[in-house]
């Protein structure tokens, strides 16, 4: 029995090893082997055995229900960060359309000679665009940081440019705190060099803002000095110093972590996120570079930063130098067609254009855009990626599907306001050759227009496009049908009480800002407005009575740019309680929704009304 029992400890122990290792064994040891041992001695140990059976059983089940409790965690994580992104990306678009127009009026502004009362107010209304857009961009670029989704550009461009850009565009706000606003460059500190202009600007950006923010009559001063590290390698370093209220000690090492600021007062007073100064950190540590702050409360603070970057060729240098101030006539004349959904952005690109000698034709979406390119003959076409019926990405991938070779070629260049570095493959995969982001620059978009379809380009182009034989009619037409549900039929409401004249609902003042002395382009402009609460009218109750509560966003988002510039407050209040209505869709009464489309529809009527008595009819 000796080694009967012997063999049966031996068994379990190496059965347990298993157990724990891999947790393919099964126990020989069972109560009835227990109970039928006739030794005490014995009979404990193998109780003992038993007992440590068990306690690898549960050990082994609390185990896998961590494993798995944990990788649902992970997956629940996962799902918020995308939800978090997604969320982020589709605000990051819905803000940017109102301030593509804001910006991109106030360079139309600053082209009109203003007089010099009046240019006070356009910088104030450019640089308040480009501030709300920094602090978007705050959101997006921590957001993107954390993800580690961060890219960086390597292109060549003007250091010293940049950084004078910075000095320049904050001079209003030194003033308004009663600064003075100095910038020192060490001489001989090279002007051209490769890196990310952007990022450069934004880090400086919030540097100094923050200096001028917390200085009141002081100075605030910007050093820049270089050091060579190698022949193809430089860092330029800068010093951002001011004499405002400083940070305690006790602060300093706090400063740079995120939602963090010296003083809960400082929100109170100041405003802000406290997110610039981690964004910054890690930006120019991502970039290889370092950053550090001196600071004395009530004294002020000295922030240092260093960011290596490359020296480019001296045939990068010569190109560059050639292209500071590109000659217009080498894009006059080109035909350009602006696919864009929404009516204020066609303007604002349209106004550059025609600025620029450029003939130019409109799209509202890319089906649309496909029957012109099919019909007439452009140099470039100037493509919006989120659009109704047709978007961008679907558009372009269609044209470089028609056959004759002028479609291959024909330069297709994206507009967004998306982040670059998350849409470029999917913009270059549809077939797209370039980008320009909104807010448009305006030299942004002219390099653009340039590179792609200027004097040279286009007559390599005509000359091609001049020896393909005619295509037989109709040959490159497609249909691109959109089914259209069956409508319901609503029971109409009471009218609107007439609270209200026409001539108190409509503001006109931003058109004729943007028209000047130019009275046909303020008539286009009222037609084209007219043109769209036309469409909005019969879209709205379509969308509807259909219950197509995608395509109402999607209506909404369109018509808001020209309640906005109208000021048509009433409807802007209407489309609120819209979105009220539809997100409580399933609750809400149907007799409020159909008082609610009685009254959009009716005002909508005021405002045509109002929009063609502005513009007489010709006899």
């Amino acid at each position: 029995m000796t080694e009967d029992f012997k063999d049966l400890v031996v068994c379990e122990l190496n059965e347990m090893a298993s157990r724990v290792e891999d947790g393919t064994c099964k126990f020989y040891l069972d109560q009835q082997i227990i109970e039928q041992e006739p030794s005490s001695a014995r009979r404990e140990v193998l109780l003992a055995l038993q007992n440590l059976q068990k306690s690898i059983e549960v050990k082994k089940t609390d185990v896998g229900s961590m494993i798995s409790e944990l990788n649902q965690e992970k997956e629940l994580a996962e799902q918020a960060g995308q939800a978090k992104a997604d969320f982020l990306s589709m605000i990051s678009h819905e803000i940017r359309t109102p301030l593509n127009a804001i910006i991109g009026i106030g360079h139309i502004l600053m082209n009109q000679s203003p007089r010099e009362d009046q240019l006070t107010y356009i910088k104030s209304l450019r640089w308040s665009g480009e501030t709300l857009l920094a602090l978007i961009n705050d959101v997006l670029d921590f957001n993107k940081i954390e993800a580690g989704k961060v890219e960086f550009e390597s292109t060549p461009f003007n250091v010293l440019d940049s950084i004078q850009g910075v000095k320049e565009s904050l001079i209003m706000k030194a003033h308004e705190q009663n600064n003075e606003l100095v910038l020192r460059i060490q001489e001989g500190t090279p002007s051209l060099l490769i890196g990310d202009p952007t990022r450069l600007v934004q880090i400086l950006n919030n540097l100094l803002s923050n200096a001028i923010k917390f200085t009141k009559k002081g100075c605030v001063r910007v050093d820049v000095d270089y050091n060579e590290i190698s022949e193809n390698q430089i860092e330029i370093l800068v010093e951002v110093s001011d004499t405002g209220v400083g940070i305690a000690e006790d602060k300093i090492k706090e400063i740079f972590n995120h939602f963090s600021q010296a003083d809960s007062r400082v929100n109170r007073q100041f405003g802000g996120t406290g997110l610039g100064l981690t964004i910054t950190k890690q930006l120019v540590e991502l970039q290889g570079g370092c950053i550090s702050v001196e600071s004395e409360e009530g004294v002020g603070s000295v922030f240092k930063f260093r960011l290596p970057f490359q020296i480019p060729e001296q045939s990068i240098i010569i190109e560059n130098a050639s292209s500071i101030r590109p000659n217009e006539d080498d894009i006059a004349g080109m035909k350009v067609l602006v696919v864009e959904d929404i009516a204020v952005n066609r303007l604002v690109v349209e106004k550059f254009l025609i600025d620029w000698g450029v003939e130019v034709d409109l799209a509202e979406n890319g089906k649309e855009a496909i029957h012109m390119i099919i019909a007439d003959r452009y140099d470039l076409v100037l493509m919006d990626l989120q659009m109704p019926v047709m978007d961008g990405f679907t558009a372009s991938s269609e044209i470089r599907r028609l056959k004759r070779p002028k479609y291959q070629k024909l330069p297709i260049v994206a507009l967004t306001a998306a982040a670059v570095g998350e849409i470029r493959q999917d913009v270059y995969d549809s077939g797209m050759t370039d980008i320009v982001t909104k807010p448009i620059n305006p030299a942004e978009l002219y390099k653009s227009l340039l590179k792609h379809g200027g004097t040279e380009v286009k007559h390599e182009l005509k000359s091609e496009l001049d020896t393909e034989l005619t295509a037989q009619p109709g040959s490159e037409s497609k249909a691109y049908t959109i089914s259209e549900p069956t409508p319901l039929v609503l029971k109409k409401s009471e009218p609107l009480e007439e609270d209200q004249r026409i001539e108190d609902l409509l503001d006109f003042s931003y058109f004729h800002r943007l028209a000047g002395e130019d009275q046909d382009f303020f008539y286009r402009v009222v037609d084209m407005s007219a043109d769209a609460f036309e469409n909005f009218k019969i879209e709205y109750r379509n969308s509807f009575e259909n219950m197509d509560f995608e395509e109402l966003s999607k209506i909404r988002h369109k018509i808001v740019a020209s309640l906005n510039n109208l000021k048509i407050v009433p409807l802007l209040e209407l489309m609120e309680e819209s979105k009220e209505i539809q997100k409580n869709e399933k609750i809400i009464d149907k007799s409020s929704i159909l008082g609610h489309l009685e009254n959009v529809e009716q005002i909508t009527d005021r405002v045509l009304q109002g929009l063609r008595e502005r513009h007489p009819m010709p006899a």
